[in-house]
């Protein structure tokens, strides 16, 4: 469970790869990344770490050009041109938009056919806040489900039968997830964002302004700030963070200025 980027695709040429684990390797150097190149007759290019915390990012080709996963390159359930996967949701959303980046980048050079599918939908919206949002909502509903497994009342030892305490965990997420709907409060905020944040309300929603707008500016984003236009229908977890309400954070309006720290 968690925010993942799914991608698939065939590089242009074959004679390619090489050029590519350069510009891998020279960006892994200068970020200081862990990787991994891979040069078999079958399976070529690499594999890199850009967070302790994230899954490798997989840039490997089989004999057909087509990019597969390093763990499962021949595996025969594959269609011809498979998915390939990372996990983001425990590395964060500054190393989500680098790899959505660099995606970018291979399609336009090396992967023309370059096909993603992004749980974060970074890749089609380019809205940070959105991508913030999700991440956020999401680490709510992880901690919640932690805290239920942890929490005292499953601590029954043998006086419960395995269906007995399957239906007591099953309550217990459904109270948990309810009381999501609750949103965050004031001083739980500051203790995260800082003091100095300006937060309002939108129904379930807390907008948190990390970039000390005016007053007028701060009425504007609540006006424009709609739950039903914000959030895409066809996505699964944006269902729920509608439903659920939570965080949206601005810290600023020039987007340029937003992404400067990951540039």
């Amino acid at each position: 469970m968690g925010i993942s980027i799914h991608y698939k695709g065939s590089i242009r040429d074959l004679r390619l790869v090489k050029e590519l684990q350069e510009e891998i390797v020279d960006i892994c150097g200068v970020m200081n990344w862990d990787y991994r190149l891979i040069d078999e007759p079958s399976l070529r290019g690499v594999a890199f770490e850009p967070h302790p915390k994230c899954e490798s990012v997989i840039l490997l080709f089989n004999c057909d050009g087509n990019l597969v996963n390093f763990f499962n390159p021949m595996d025969d359930d594959y269609d011809d041109m498979p998915w390939v996967s990372v996990k983001t949701q425990f590395a964060g959303v500054a190393i989500h938009i680098i790899i959505i980046k660099l995606l970018r980048y291979l399609k336009k050079k090396y992967v023309p056919n370059l096909e993603v599918e992004d749980e974060g939908e970074y890749w089609e919206k380019e809205d940070k806040h959105l991508l913030k949002h999700k991440f956020d909502y999401l680490k709510r509903a992880l901690d919640k489900v932690e805290s239920i497994f942890v929490s005292s009342e499953l601590r029954t030892g043998n006086t419960m039968t395995a269906e007995e305490l399957l239906d007591r965990m099953e309550e217990l997420l459904k109270k948990g997830l309810r009381d999501m709907d609750e949103p965050e409060s004031e001083k739980s905020l500051r203790q995260r964002y800082g003091n100095n944040i300006k937060i309002s309300r939108v129904g379930k929603f807390n907008l948190i302004y990390l970039d000390n707008p005016d007053e007028e500016t701060m009425r504007r984003r609540e006006r424009e700030f709609d739950p039903s236009d914000y959030f895409d229908d066809d996505c699964p977890l944006c269902q729920e963070a509608r439903k659920h309400g939570g965080n949206i954070i601005f810290e600023g309006d020039d987007d340029s200025q937003d992404l400067q720290e990951i540039e």
